[in-house]
């Protein structure tokens, strides 16, 4: 299955097209946060975009690695990180070909999340493409 290429992704994010991002984090991280249902651990957020998501889970302590196939995406996550005087590993590259040194605690991709641990007895969805980054 293809998608749209980097060139896309990049010249929307370039010209600041991108009516989805709704300028702030998904109100579901800021409820599973407010809950502790998420606490700090290592994460990755695939497809960062502007990295909103990246910055709260930075702020909140948590070893975050922003993913995304737009390097555009990573220079607004940067510069995001950067004025909040937060820290991230950023990673440009395909989610569909890379693969971290080491596995993450838990993975998170907006709006939906792609893999996180059930908490609490929620049902949380899984994506195959995220198999690799289950709880250790």
């Amino acid at each position: 299955m293809t998608g749209p290429t980097r060139d896309f992704w990049q010249e929307r994010l370039a010209a600041n097209d991108t009516p989805w991002d709704r300028g702030d984090a998904s109100p579901r991280l800021a409820a599973w946060l407010g809950s502790i249902a998420l606490t700090p651990c290592r994460i990755l957020v695939p497809g960062c975009g502007a990295g909103h998501e990246v910055a709260v889970l930075a702020g909140a302590g948590f070893d975050v690695t922003a993913l995304d196939y737009a390097p555009a995406a990573i220079d607004l996550t940067r510069e995001r990180l950067a004025r909040a005087n937060l820290q991230a590993t950023l990673v440009q590259a395909d989610a569909l070909e890379w693969q971290p040194a080491t596995p993450s605690t838990q993975s998170t991709n907006k709006p939906a999340y792609a893999r996180c641990t059930p908490i609490s007895g929620e049902s949380m969805p899984t994506n195959p493409r995220f198999e690799g980054f289950e709880s250790q």
